[in-house]
């Protein structure tokens, strides 16, 4: 904001007290009037040419690996993984009966397996107790087969299957519980794309559909499902969030200004700013993800505050001068202040750029971008429109009365206050400061994202229901990755390997046994050896005799196994994989195991076979999240900390002065410090979405205090006076404007409050929260800052 009596005064009175950037700001504004047609022209051809060139290749990525870069060794884990063994996630169709070994009910089992094998060409295999495999030893061979490969006909047939289900330790937990009551359908797919994911699950969910009923439940879990699900939701938001967020602004402006180029001008600017870097994102091939999906409230919010600034100084002054003349000395005192804060808003998301978690590297990069460029085509497009208004006629100017008559008292008393109460004004601040640094010690760090859905979806119901019975819906892969050929057929190695499940599975958290089944090449090598030796239960285990393991491996692969082994261990035996199965919980729950397993791994394996640790390599969902959050907490304390750094580098060279620069970032970090204790006294957890809050924040809320600051320093430099008086003054003609601002900035971030995903809806709460203190904090304790640093310059 600028200061009105200012532009007000004859311009050859003026022109001598104007800065090198009023000058310069002055130059450019002329320059954009008088091309005012080639400006609008080329801009409006380069971004349309830019969009329909990018826009339509924008994709959505909601894979839970794809937080990390490609070079990232989390994400060359998992594509290793993948090369070797294919995908690692699994849709799970579960169904809960006390009849499962019935004919009725394996009738229409048999018929949902094979409506879900062609559901999808994508689909590469489904498994169920239909086909589990069963492995069966002759006088001097073994067969593997499907273990209802005659379907059974009679009770004495349907009893034994059931027997012989309930006693195989392979299918427990995996395709059926220990009692008998609830038993699985297990879809792996190729290695696919987010958009073929949504394909495949949307057509096992219409076949489930047709099959579910009261007295067949059927439930649909599983990581791809969950997947499919965020997806849907991301794009159902995503038109939402453009929709509310441009009604939203609309509405404002329109309160506002009540003019309709006061609407269309600025709504014209950030559309086009969204676009433009939507199609950025495109072209240098960043997909909308949970976290980025969140930029476009945001661009649209963010990028409307210049032009709320040059629309109240322009048309609280046109009437008095020439409309050019009045817009020129508009941008020539809105300029600069408008520049630093674009400035500092991109220097607050910049600081999140790193190598390895993209998608917050890219929320970073992409929104700095998004708000350079709504900077640019405002001080351009609108500057340009505005250009071509004629001068108002006087009985219209004064048909329109300010929209809030208290305001021009109110907010000028709080600036008062703040200057005459300054010292206890710090005083509060010093004893609030610990107090919130009490409360803030109170925060968790947890990650859920089924939790960002609603209690009701149905994929968290499945999930739940899936744990309650099965505990086993998250998967940790150990892959074992050696150059020594025939290591998996070691007995030492192998029983160092045993020895690693066992404590895997007499891990407990919360007094339970945590993992639910473990599966690896040793499940087929007890297989055969009981196959071998009668099917005797003793026998379930894994021989002491290399030449008799190779044997038995080679009987199971002749046999029909080969596909089998393929799942578990590489075809010359140097390399392999063990899979852990836990329930979903949040993300923070699995780093003890993880540490544990790790650790224990590195200990038994390498002594086993002298392989280095780098061999063994964790991956899979459990790890995949975890890893993330841990990553993430430091690059959100130095992006905070850089933030910080940077904006307040850029504060002192604006305002000349380093004491300046560095207290006035107190009414900053004060909302930021308030919002953080409030997350700590209402038990709101850091997460993955919201750990960032602060740094996004502190770019957005530091624009008020240039503001405010930098047209306090025009009015001792131009007029001198009082402190109180400047202080009254400068509110009197920037109170309003700050305020619409961070009232169009609030009512914006308030369509994440309409997002299906609790995360962007307590992202959106967290945010309003720190504009609404920190607009206070403007008003009072920047004023408060001010008295402080010149009371000795009165």
């Amino acid at each position: 904001m600028c200061i009105h009596n200012n532009i007000r005064k004859k311009d050859n009175n003026m022109e001598h007290k104007k800065t090198a950037m009023q000058r310069f700001w002055g130059k450019f504004a002329r320059g954009v009037i008088r091309h005012r047609l080639k400006v609008i022209l080329a801009e409006l051809l380069l971004i349309l040419a830019t969009v329909a060139l990018f826009l339509p290749n924008l994709t959505q990525d909601v894979a839970f690996e794809s937080i990390f870069g490609k070079d990232s060794d989390v994400k060359q884990h998992n594509q290793l993984f993948k090369d070797l063994y294919g995908r690692d996630e699994v849709t799970i169709v579960a169904l809960p009966s006390d009849a499962i070994f019935s004919l009725p009910f394996l009738t229409r089992l048999q018929s949902l397996h094979e409506a879900l094998e062609n559901a999808s060409d994508k689909i590469e295999e489904v498994t169920s107790l239909l086909n589990a495999r069963i492995t069966e030893g002759t006088d001097d061979s073994i067969i593997v087969h499907d273990l209802m490969e005659n379907f059974p006909q009679s009770e004495a047939e349907l009893q034994a299957i059931k027997d012989r289900v309930l006693r195989n330790k392979a299918y427990r937990n995996t395709l059926i519980n220990k009692s008998g009551t609830f038993t699985t359908i297990i879809i792996k797919t190729e290695v696919i794309d987010d958009l073929e994911n949504v394909d495949v699950v949307l057509k096992i969910r219409e076949i489930v559909d047709q099959y579910r009923s009261e007295d067949f439940p059927i439930y649909v879990a599983g990581s791809p499902a969950i997947m499919q699900v965020l997806d849907s939701t991301l794009a159902k938001d995503f038109g939402k969030f453009i929709a509310l967020t441009l009604l939203v602004i609309c509405v404002i402006l329109g309160f506002l200004f009540r003019r309709p180029a006061g609407i269309l001008l600025p709504v014209l600017t950030i559309f086009l700013t969204l676009l433009l870097t939507l199609a950025f994102k495109s072209m240098f091939h960043s997909p909308i993800s949970t976290v980025t999906n969140a930029l476009i409230p945001f661009i649209l919010a963010v990028g409307v505050a210049d032009s709320v600034h040059i629309l109240s100084v322009f048309f609280s002054t046109w009437t008095d001068r020439e409309p050019h003349d009045a817009l020129i000395a508009t941008v020539e005192h809105c300029g600069t202040p408008c520049l630093l804060t674009s400035v500092t808003t991109a220097a607050g998301l910049f600081a999140f750029m790193n190598r390895d978690i993209i998608t917050i590297r890219d929320l970073g990069i992409f929104g700095g971008i998004g708000a350079l460029t709504a900077f640019v085509l405002t001080m351009t497009l609108l500057i340009a429109g505005l250009s071509f208004l004629k001068k108002p006629k006087a009985q219209v100017h004064k048909s329109i009365k300010p929209i809030f008559p208290w305001l021009e008292d109110a907010i000028p008393a709080l600036g008062v206050f703040g200057v005459r109460h300054y010292r206890a004004i710090f005083g509060v601040i010093i004893f609030t400061a610990f107090l919130i640094g009490y409360c803030i010690s109170l925060i968790t760090v947890a990650h859920d994202p089924l939790s960002w859905l609603g209690k009701d979806e149905a994929v968290v119901t499945a999930t739940r229901v899936l744990d309650e019975h099965l505990a086993g819906s998250v998967g940790l892969e150990l892959m074992i990755n050696s150059d020594r050929e025939g290591l998996f057929k070691e007995p030492d190695f192998l029983q160092a390997l045993e020895q690693l499940e066992h404590k895997a599975k007499a891990y407990l958290k919360d007094g339970k046994p945590f993992i639910s089944s473990v599966t690896s090449l040793l499940t087929i090598i007890r297989e055969v050896n009981q196959a071998v030796n009668e099917g005797k239960e003793e026998f379930y285990t894994i021989p002491r005799d290399r030449k008799l393991i190779a044997q038995e491996l080679l009987l199971f692969e002749t046999g029909g196994g080969a596909d089998s082994l393929q799942d578990y261990v590489s075809f010359d035996y140097s390399d392999g994989r063990m899979t852990f199965r836990a329930p979903w919980i949040e993300t923070t729950g699995y780093a003890e195991f993880l540490t544990m397993i790790e650790r224990e791994a590195h200990t038994l394996l390498t002594a086993s076979s002298e392989m280095p640790q780098d061999d063994i390599v964790l991956t899979g969902n459990m790890a995949i999240f975890s890893q993330a959050l841990k990553a993430m907490l430091p690059l959100s304390i130095r992006g905070f900390g850089l933030a910080f750094l940077v904006i307040s580098v850029l504060l002192i060279i604006l305002f000349r002065n380093v004491k300046l620069g560095l207290i006035s970032m107190i009414p900053n970090l004060f909302p930021i410090g308030l919002t953080l204790a409030l997350m700590g006294v209402f038990d709101i957890h850091l997460d993955m979405f919201n750990l960032f809050v602060g740094s996004i924040a502190l770019g957005i809320v530091v624009d008020d205090t240039i503001h405010v600051i930098h047209h306090f320093q025009q009015i001792i430099a131009q007029n001198g006076g009082q402190i109180e008086s400047a202080v009254k003054a400068t509110l009197t003609v920037t109170g309003r404007a700050l305020l619409f601002t961070s009232v169009i900035l609030c009512l914006g971030f308030s369509t994440y409050l309409f997002s299906s995903m609790g995360n962007i809806y307590s992202f959106g709460i967290l945010l309003i929260v720190m504009l609404t203190t920190a607009l206070f904090a403007d008003f009072i304790i920047t004023p408060a800052v001010l008295m402080f640093f010149y009371k000795n310059r009165r």
